[in-house]
């Protein structure tokens, strides 16, 4: 029989009442830790805190309605031919500046959220403020097609990461027969397997306000979504610091984009039948 330290019970209620003691300055001990994080979480990155405040309250849905999301279309994308209004002055919604986005061309996507990405932590470090950073808050990735296939969804998994030079949606199967069966026999019948992958984006995003920020962090994964808005080149020290892609098909780093990725300026968000603007 073991015993806790010198304490000897002398019955069973005497050993349930050490042990709902133990258990009682454990969850002490949880909840001081918790409060120790969270204070020095507000101490060291005020920012971060910030940033969780303004974009993770609740915001209003501009409306509602019956339009259904077509995720058979792929995405629509119109060139700009007139100059007037073809530049817009950003300013971040963290306040960490103002920048010039040129519209490059009309530009909206439909499909099945795969993955999204906003925990861009480095820029709230001392020395860690970057510009895109600063303006494209969240990386959104879409399928739209056979890539938003029941039966393709079932075999992917997507990660949307972040690193120091880029920011990269990885599609991975999963490893069982049945899926590469899937995927042979959408080889045979498209032809190859760049049909396929040519129907993925990952999307940086610009949101053009704290509601648009807030309806793409808790849009759900493997649901439905529509954006609209426009592919843009950002202006860093009046040059194009970041070129958007403008095909679906390039992939490769040295395309304009530097690995297809479309940074888009967006106005307006669905998600199910909720609108936000």
């Amino acid at each position: 029989m073991s015993y806790y330290g010198n304490f000897r019970p002398e019955n069973a209620e005497d050993l349930d009442r050490k042990l709902e003691q133990d258990l009682r300055e454990d969850k002490r001990r949880k909840v001081t830790g918790w409060i120790i994080f969270f204070v020095l979480w507000l101490i060291l990155c005020p920012d971060m805190f910030l940033y969780w405040f303004r974009f993770a309250t609740p915001h209003f849905v501009k409306y509602r309605t019956k339009e259904v999301i077509d995720i058979t279309e792929a995405p629509i994308q119109t060139e700009i031919t007139e100059i007037k209004g073809k530049y817009i002055s950003y300013k971040t919604l963290e306040n960490r500046g103002t920048y010039t986005l040129e519209k490059m061309a009309k530009y909206s996507i439909s499909g099945k959220l795969v993955d999204k990405n906003f925990f861009f932590w480095g820029n709230y470090l001392p020395g860690g403020d970057r510009p895109f950073q600063s303006v494209a808050l969240i990386d959104i990735g879409i399928v739209w097609k056979d890539m938003a296939n029941r039966d393709i969804m079932r075999c992917l998994s997507y990660v949307s990461t972040k690193t120091s030079i880029a920011r990269t949606l990885y599609p991975m199967i999963k490893r069982n027969k049945k899926c590469y069966d899937v995927f042979e026999e959408y080889k045979n019948r498209l032809g190859d397997y760049n049909q396929l992958w040519n129907k993925i984006s990952h999307t940086h995003v610009i949101p053009a306000n704290a509601t648009i920020m807030h309806a793409l962090m808790f849009a759900p994964k493997n649901k439905p979504i529509k954006m609209e808005g426009y592919l843009v080149d950002v202006y860093v020290d009046g040059y194009a610091r970041i070129k958007t892609s403008l095909s679906r098909d390039d992939t490769n780093a040295s395309a304009r984009g530097g690995g297809a990725c479309e940074t888009m300026y967006v106005e307006r968000v669905q998600i199910g039948n909720k609108v936000y603007e």
